[in-house]
């Protein structure tokens, strides 16, 4: 098989069966260093020599967190994320992840080395819920070096109980005041009542369309999301209809 694109993990990779010099066969199979086509047809041709010369296999060579966490932003996050996903993660590698791991090579980030993120997040006044959403991230890009097998284990990763959330809303009173305020401008007085009637989060009103608009039956169909200019699927990956 020639050089493929692993699609479940955004990866290239090698894998080939070849006939050594002793008449015997063997399997040969890699990830190159950079995420290319390219790249995995020099390594599957580099890696048939080696084995035709009769060379020991080279030490699988582990990157360093930082480095790796860009191979996993640029191809697993870019490939599977919603833009807003890609810069929640960014936020949390470059605000908490990279100071603490980012020089430590993937194979020696150990369960001691999450406790004391752990407890360096707790001691900074973070939320358990923001403690879960770092240890998150930390924990998928680990377990995604593992799937391209970069790395034979991962250590252990705990997250925190978090207590049951509250919801905070708008009683009748303020939300006409808050109607009441946007009068003067109609796109905004627009939108203020279809968020408040139809309780739709701010990017789904900016991604509305006419045609959602069924004004015949009264029903509106919510099936975009505008995030920062970028319109993707709503947060629930499904469209839903309101009254």
């Amino acid at each position: 098989m020639p050089a493929y694109h692993d699609r479940r993990t955004g990866v290239w990779r090698y894998r080939k069966r070849i006939h050594l010099a002793d008449g015997s066969r063997t399997r040969i199979e890699g990830t190159p260093a950079i995420n290319t086509r390219l790249e995995a047809e020099k390594a599957e041709r580099a890696h048939i020599q080696r084995a035709l010369q009769g060379e020991p296999p080279k030490k699988k060579e582990v990157e360093t967190f930082a480095a790796f966490a860009e191979t996993f932003m640029a191809g697993y996050a870019k490939t599977n994320n919603k833009p807003s996903e890609q810069t929640a993660k960014r936020s949390i590698l470059t605000h908490h992840l990279l100071p603490t791991l980012g020089s430590k090579r993937l194979d020696e980030i150990t369960s001691k080395d999450v406790e004391d993120l752990k407890g360096s997040l707790l001691a900074k006044g973070k939320s358990a819920k923001r403690i879960n959403n770092v240890l998150n991230v930390l924990s998928k890009i680990l377990r995604y070096a593992a799937e391209i097998e970069l790395l034979d284990r991962t250590p252990r990763i705990k997250t925190l109980k978090v207590p049951p959330q509250k919801f905070d809303f708008f009683t009748s009173e303020e939300f006409e005041k808050l109607v009441a305020s946007s009068a003067e401008e109609p796109d905004w007085h627009a939108a203020v009542l279809v968020a408040g009637a139809a309780g739709l989060r701010l990017g789904e009103v900016l991604a509305l369309e006419w045609g959602d608009v069924d004004f015949r039956n009264g029903i509106l169909t919510v099936m975009r999301n505008d995030w920062r200019g970028s319109v993707g699927a709503p947060k629930s990956g499904r469209d839903r209809k309101i009254p």
